[in-house]
């Protein structure tokens, strides 16, 4: 019996709910910090899809599940690009496909900042220069953000 498009729609949006609730969880093992749903989303657009308990965390995190495909889903950086704007943080897109292991993509001006070498960097800050990370490494990126701002 085939799936009505209502069917389709309801078991993609539990599948990125899933996916949210599954990168929170692996974000709070590797930085200690606290992630929750961003419910609002739903409801107003330009918005993140998680929030950080710690005010210093420097991203705004979309997150993209597909299930097949490669490298960032087409027009997410641009939609995390412009909510990051608004709120005057980092764009973060995590993007997983399945099966494979979840990605992460910032600008290059995120990991310039990161390790200050901004005296060398002579592009425009936000230039979408991208860096496509392990989710690991993303975690490496956000210590040494965080660590430079205390």
């Amino acid at each position: 019996m085939a799936k009505s498009a209502s069917q389709i729609g309801r078991r993609n949006r539990q599948r990125g709910a899933e996916t949210e609730r599954q990168i929170a969880e692996i974000l709070h093992g590797e930085l200690g910090m606290t992630f929750k749903r961003n419910l609002e989303q739903v409801r107003t657009a330009q918005q993140g899809d998680l929030i950080c308990d710690d005010f210093g965390f420097p991203f705004l995190i979309e997150i993209k599940r597909r299930a097949s495909g490669r490298g960032i889903p087409t027009g997410a950086w641009e939609q995390a690009y412009e909510a990051s704007q608004l709120v005057n943080l980092h764009p973060c897109v995590i993007y997983k496909y399945d099966r494979y292991e979840p990605r992460a993509v910032v600008s290059f001006s995120a990991v310039a900042e990161a390790f200050d070498v901004f005296r060398h960097y002579t592009g425009k800050p936000d230039q979408p220069f991208l860096c496509d990370l392990s989710l690991p490494g993303f975690c490496y990126l956000t210590r040494e953000m965080m660590a430079g701002r205390v």
